[in-house]
């Protein structure tokens, strides 16, 4: 498996390798100094810069999954652009077995509707040969998640789930299509876009929502029940609902949001947005 450190990860390992290495000067300090008024002052740098190194290459050992529905090579194992998965679902499937990881894809449509697991996060925007993640461009390389076929070739009744998850982000994605009908449980009536329940220490960043329905409670766009909800620079637009909150429902929810649009989004019970 590839690890995903990126030049980005190496510059703070390498930053952090020196403090530790000055950590050890001060360890020396400790043992031979004379004066003990500089014993305290020693160990404190010392204790310090080990967490410094420690921390990073716990950092740097998160990998990098890769999801190209473009892969023609016959190989998909994930761990390059040129054998990429071809569904993002195999890709968070991969992290998740990892304990964890950064799933990066390539612009395009992907008719499937995707289950987010903790410690995973989604980044799409990029063309498909980016080695470093910087590189990507999430205006020029649109990358959608369009549930509207996934469910054997009806729409899935949420587009993204996250739910009991925690330390997740999805970013760069344009989400559509889900459609939230009501069966025999509540809850498939709500939150076509994004089904958010129980999760915590999670974001949603750089997003279009859009087009999705819930025939239910309501949030079409998005749904979120006991959880805490961080949403940044997000549009929500065109989402519909029977119930309440055409682009967004809290339900004994907290939520975050900066920079957010909600614009054209309809709910028959109220609150459209």
């Amino acid at each position: 498996m590839r690890s995903g450190t990126t030049t980005r990860g190496w510059e703070a390992i390498i930053d952090r390798l020196l403090q530790a290495i000055y950590g050890v000067f001060c360890y020396f300090l400790l043992l031979n100094s004379s004066v003990y008024s500089l014993r305290p002052t020693a160990y404190s740098l010392l204790t310090s810069s080990f967490i410094l190194l420690t921390s990073s290459f716990t950092a740097a050992s998160a990998s990098v999954w890769y999801v190209d529905q473009d892969n023609l090579s016959g190989i998909e194992d994930g761990t390059t652009w040129t054998t990429a998965f071809t569904t993002v679902q195999a890709g968070i499937n991969a992290a998740s077995a990892a304990s964890g990881g950064e799933v990066w894809v390539a612009e395009g449509r992907y008719m499937e509707a995707i289950v987010l697991s903790s410690n995973v996060s989604v980044f799409g925007g990029f063309a498909g040969v980016e080695s470093i993640f910087d590189e990507r461009n999430i205006r020029t390389n649109q990358t959608v998640i369009d549930a509207s076929i996934a469910d054997n070739g009806s729409p899935a009744l949420h587009c993204v789930q996250m739910a009991s998850v925690r330390n997740c982000q999805i970013n760069g994605l344009t989400i559509t299509g889900g459609r939230a009908v009501r069966r025999d449980q509540i809850e498939t009536g709500i939150g076509g876009g994004i089904y958010y329940r129980y999760a915590s220490l999670s974001t949603i960043s750089d997003c279009v929502i859009t087009r999705n329905h819930a025939d239910g409670i309501g949030g079409g766009g998005i749904f979120s029940y006991n959880a805490s909800l961080k949403l940044e620079r997000c549009l929500l637009t065109e989402n519909t609902t029977r119930g309440e909150g055409g682009g967004l429902l809290l339900a004994d929810a907290s939520a975050v949001l900066t920079n957010c649009v909600f614009w054209g989004n309809s709910a028959d019970g109220g609150g459209g947005g």
